[in-house]
């Protein structure tokens, strides 16, 4: 087991309560989640410690979450989230994210969203959006948003 949780830890978010982990090998705390479903017991995924995972939301592979991911979102690979991944929305590989991803939008490769991606939105290879895309939009290669594109 990498981590365990703390059972008299607890915050309440929307209704749910949520328990803080701490890391076996070195004590360390971290965020808090709803159930071990939320945060994989192999790789070395970790949540921070302000950060909380619940419902069907995972935090996976080498993952690291430094924000909010709830419903069925999911943080894997080597992906960083800097906000919130919410709905079916989903952080993969190296993308980075300072903001939110949500519906069923999609961030992948070494992707970087800042702002929002929403709707059935990709950003993905090298791309990076310093605004917002929605709706069918792929952003793809080493384009570059700013502002609004849906």
């Amino acid at each position: 087991m990498k981590y365990e949780i703390l059972p008299d830890d607890t915050v309440d978010q929307d209704g749910v309560t949520l328990h803080r982990v701490k890391r076996i090998a070195d004590g360390a705390l971290g965020g808090y989640i709803e159930s071990e479903a939320n945060l994989d017991q192999t790789g070395s995924c970790w949540l921070s410690e302000l950060s909380r995972a619940f419902g069907k939301a995972s935090i996976k592979d080498n993952a690291q979450l430094y924000g909010l991911v709830y419903d069925s979102g999911i943080v894997a690979g080597n992906a960083v989230v800097y906000g919130f991944v919410h709905n079916q929305g989903k952080v993969l590989d190296n993308a980075v994210i300072h903001g939110s991803v949500y519906e069923n939008a999609t961030v992948k490769d070494f992707g970087m969203v800042n702002g929002s991606a929403h709707g059935n939105a990709i950003v993905e290879d090298h791309a990076k959006v310093f605004g917002s895309v929605y709706g069918d939009v792929v952003a793809k290669g080493n384009q570059i948003i700013y502002g609004s594109q849906g």
